[in-house]
């Protein structure tokens, strides 16, 4: 048996899969590099992400001697055919970037999938709860505008959330942002972010983030058009500041997706005449 892994820290959960491998017989563990990731675009969000505060595989690779005797083999395209022509049963964490490998390279192989959370990625946010709403047929201008919006949300280098925005007025889009770290948006991954300190909805205001619904409402101003009147499409519900800034910019439609709301963000909206509707696609 071989196992194939990301490891861009040294944490309690991969120190627990390098555990599970020796248990299981593994031979060799196959290390992906970073580096080579970087030409999948599936994989930007992992480069943009992790590229100033991941160690180096080579780094991963020395650090690993101290807990295992097993063989590392950093994966490149050098040694991917090592990988490949390998006929062992293949362990792996079970997410995303496994499934990648296993849908280009090593389709027809035994794969063991060890159902293990090493960290937030497109396979496990899928476990999460969606909120009981009620499902209504909606036109194809506001499907297509949420899709775009959760698109945009993936541009966002920030760990913590991701969230994106769009403004629509008289049936054209207006703008489009996500939240966006300032001056740079890798700020939180140089220093960190101070609002990683705290639990959800607790000073909030300590963010270094302009929100998505500022970028779309500061975009709309540059452009010269209004908000007022306008809809609004979020990934997540507004924060209590946001929640302000819209009422104030006249905006008369929410569409949102998920998320909670703080300091009775719901009512205040709806107070200030703000319709609130939650989607689920």
């Amino acid at each position: 048996m071989i196992a194939i892994c990301y490891i861009p820290v040294i944490h309690q959960g991969y120190l627990n899969f390098i555990r599970t491998c020796e248990d299981r017989g593994v031979s060799n563990i196959f290390l992906v590099d970073l580096e080579w990731l970087r030409p999948v675009e599936e994989f930007d969000y992992l480069v943009r992400k992790n590229s100033l505060h991941a160690l180096t595989a080579t780094d991963i690779k020395a650090a690993l001697k101290e807990y295992t005797n097993i063989p590392i083999t950093i994966l490149s395209n050098e040694t991917l055919g090592e990988m490949v022509g390998s006929t062992d049963t293949v362990l792996m964490p079970k997410e995303d970037l496994s499934t990648f490998l296993v849908e280009k390279y090593l389709g027809g192989r035994d794969i063991q999938y060890e159902n293990i959370f090493l960290r937030w990625n497109r396979e496990n946010l899928g476990e999460t709860k969606e909120p009981d709403v009620l499902a209504i047929d909606l036109p194809a201008f506001i499907t297509t505008t949420l899709h775009q919006v959760l698109v945009e949300a993936e541009k966002s280098a920030d760990w913590w959330r991701s969230v994106g925005a769009a403004l629509v007025k008289d049936g054209q889009l207006i703008a489009l942002a996500h939240n966006e770290h300032m001056p740079h948006e890798q700020l939180p991954n140089v220093f960190g972010d101070p609002r990683a300190l705290f639990k959800k909805g607790v000073n909030i205001n300590y963010g270094t983030a302009a929100h998505a619904e500022l970028g779309v409402i500061a975009e709309a101003a540059r452009k010269g058009v209004s908000p007022e009147g306008g809809e609004l499409f979020l990934t997540d519900f507004p924060c209590p500041y946001c929640a302000r800034l819209i009422a104030k910019a006249g905006v008369k439609k929410v569409y949102f997706l998920k998320g909670y709301a703080v300091l009775e963000g719901d009512e205040f909206l709806k107070g200030e005449g703000v319709e609130l509707v939650q989607v689920g696609l």
